[in-house]
């Protein structure tokens, strides 16, 4: 199996679908995402809950393992913003009174991060900046996707889906820099 085509099941999870489909590697199928509905607020807010730390983690595994400067510095922009969303999340959450509550799909997120962060955490220098970089592209992508698509739609606290508006336009960022990134480094 090309490293490239691992399952990037932290996307699908991150979407909260309990349906892997096939038009990609972990990635539900776009159709399926309108039962998302069905999430209450307690476990979208435990979802983005899950995904900052992921990409604090990974960020923070880029810090130790990336060559390139512009996939260093790409790192840390995530786990600044991602450590930055993350505290808002939780201050708001509390306002609200709303606990984020782990589910099945929010624990299949988690045990997804831990098994991108595995196999790329045995990558160096130019390898681990073009895998790095594709599973960005690859979160990002689909994370957009489940924001427009399901996330934000889902939320029904004020405060938790006008965060989830708000961070929308970085995640779309994230996205454009992900990619321009990738395409330098020939991935």
């Amino acid at each position: 199996m090309r490293a490239g085509s691992r399952p990037l099941v932290l996307a699908a999870a991150l979407a909260a679908m309990p349906v892997m489909a096939a038009c990609g590697p972990g990635f539900p199928d776009p159709e399926v995402q309108a039962a998302a509905m069905g999430l209450a607020d307690p476990d979208v807010a435990d979802i983005a809950m899950a995904a900052n730390r992921g990409e604090i983690e990974m960020g923070q595994l880029a810090l130790q393992r990336a060559a390139d400067p512009a996939v260093r510095t790409y790192a840390q922009r995530m786990v600044s913003e991602h450590t930055q969303v993350e505290e808002q999340l939780r201050a708001n959450l509390e306002r609200s009174g709303i606990a984020p509550r782990e589910t099945d799909r929010s624990r299949a997120l988690r045990a997804s991060i831990a098994s991108t962060l595995s196999p790329l955490s045995q990558r160096s220098g130019a390898d681990f900046d073009r895998e790095y970089m594709r599973v960005q592209v690859q979160q990002h992508r689909w994370l957009l996707e489940a924001l427009d698509n399901s996330l934000i739609q889902a939320a029904r606290d004020e405060r938790l889906r006008s965060q989830l508006q708000r961070i929308r336009p970085a995640v779309a960022s994230h996205l454009r820099d992900a990619e321009r990134i990738l395409r330098t480094l020939g991935g």
